[in-house]
């Protein structure tokens, strides 16, 4: 996964921002778990659902701990989502996923990810945009995968509830061995929502997509 996309400002400038922004913030939810029924994963934060496409599995938390080291329960008491509003506005930042489905053959994959960074409130969706491109290319010279052919979307696409802005690029992982990523950003205050769709081969992203209701 990415590298923590911003550096926290002061506790002195987020206050000073907080304070600010102030009366005319919009409500802003705190991140909710989503659920797995059967085959279909529901967000209610997100207002969305997903099914399973045919032959995809789900990974439970132990599974997504084992690929990613932290899943939303251990994040939860840190990014303080049971603490007051006051308390939670003033704590760091942290990054977990909340689904992952994979196609154990062709390797797509569906990721949801929420990250809290109160700095968040003061960049758009494309400015989040801006910096995945830079990491990214920093990453994968150290992680020898080419990331190119960056292409940001030019208009939003519906998910659930949400409008997401999205970029899509090209991961070459060695000779033939290619994959194409999508992913979806959405920022609402200080929690950067986003969907990572990743496609093997044999699926195209409207086929990954028609699996959102």
């Amino acid at each position: 996964m990415l590298k923590k996309v911003f550096c926290l400002g002061s506790i002195v400038f987020l206050a000073f921002v907080l304070v600010a922004c102030g009366d005319d913030e919009e409500e802003i939810a705190n991140p909710t778990r989503g659920v797995w029924e059967d085959d279909t994963f529901t967000s209610e934060y997100l207002g969305l659902e997903f099914e399973l496409p045919e032959y995809w599995v789900m990974l439970d938390d132990e599974e997504m701990e084992q690929f990613f080291g932290v899943v939303f329960d251990d994040a939860a008491p840190a990014m303080g989502i049971e603490i007051s509003d006051d308390v939670l506005d003033a704590l760091g930042d942290g990054q977990f996923h909340d689904m992952f489905a994979i196609h154990p053959f062709s390797g797509s994959n569906v990721q949801i990810i929420f990250e809290r960074n109160p700095m968040a409130m003061l960049i758009s969706e494309e400015d989040y945009i801006e910096t995945m491109i830079e990491q990214l290319e920093e990453e994968g010279e150290v992680m020898g995968i080419e990331f190119r052919d960056f292409e940001v979307a030019p208009s939003t696409t519906t998910i659930g509830n949400y409008e997401w802005e999205s970029i899509s690029v090209v991961m070459e992982m060695g000779p033939g061995a290619e994959m194409n990523s999508h992913s979806f950003i959405n920022i609402q205050g200080p929690n950067v929502r986003i969907i990572i769709i990743t496609l093997g081969f044999g699926e195209t992203l409207n086929d990954v997509l028609d699996a959102f209701n």
